[in-house]
């Protein structure tokens, strides 16, 4: 079967997906940069699952959304350091105005400057730390789907969302769940491995979209968004 238009090949080492106009330096000048980072978790050349269209949701997903007359009740809850993660939730929002855009914000912020989050990036690791998030609106329980984005740090999900997930895992059960990865050439990294063991026992699916210098293709989100019933 041929891939759908977003189904990327590994190019290179997971690393921050950067949007070079929320930081002070050009992207394309922090190649040593992202080694450091990649260095976190490990060897990100995994390949990468990718949502085709045969893979209707079916089994413990049920029937295809589109196949009801009801309209779903759909969450983006996002964590985004550089921006480009934000890009997919306000790409979404703008082809279905019902989708609910929430942002994952961690107590503390990150350091603006890139070098300084992947110290903190490293830290956080090494000691499994679940930091303390900002107050939110709505929860997972408020919706029918619950869609997670995020980008892909050293290969895994940033420490954040292992905060969110373990204190909101019993509400994603009996909800259909989805998460998209901002990644620089990993695909999915270890992501699905991180939300298994966050989320035992939930079905979920993964996409990943390449977001080295922001969001490219705009045009794979409405694709995806299509082949999960959420047009």
């Amino acid at each position: 079967m041929t891939a759908p238009k977003y189904a990327l090949k590994p190019v290179s080492l997971s690393a921050f997906t950067l949007n070079p106009g929320l930081t002070r330096r050009s992207a394309f000048a922090r190649g040593a940069e992202l080694l450091t980072l990649a260095a976190l978790g490990t060897a990100a050349a995994r390949s990468i699952r990718t949502v085709r269209a045969a893979d209707a949701p079916s089994g413990p997903f049920g029937a295809p959304f589109g196949a009801s007359s009801a309209k779903p009740r759909i969450g983006v809850f996002c964590f985004t350091w550089a921006g480009s993660g934000g890009e997919v939730a306000s790409e979404m929002k703008r082809l279905n105005p019902s989708v609910t855009v929430t942002r994952i914000e961690r107590a503390k912020p990150y350091p603006e400057e890139y070098t300084p989050t992947t110290e903190e990036a490293k830290r956080e690791k090494a000691a499994a730390e679940f930091p303390e998030l900002r107050p939110m609106p709505v929860s997972p329980k408020d919706f029918d789907v619950v869609v997670i984005g995020h980008p892909v740090w050293g290969g895994n999900l940033p420490r954040p969302l292992f905060t969110f997930l373990r204190e909101h895992a019993e509400e994603f059960r009996g909800r259909r769940v989805l998460h998209y990865a901002m990644h620089g050439g990993s695909g999915l990294g270890d992501t699905d491995e991180d939300m298994r063991a966050l989320l035992p026992g939930v079905p979920f699916r993964g996409v990943a979209f390449y977001g080295w210098g922001g969001l490219r293709d705009r045009d794979a989100v409405g694709i995806w968004m299509k082949q999960e019933g959420l047009l």
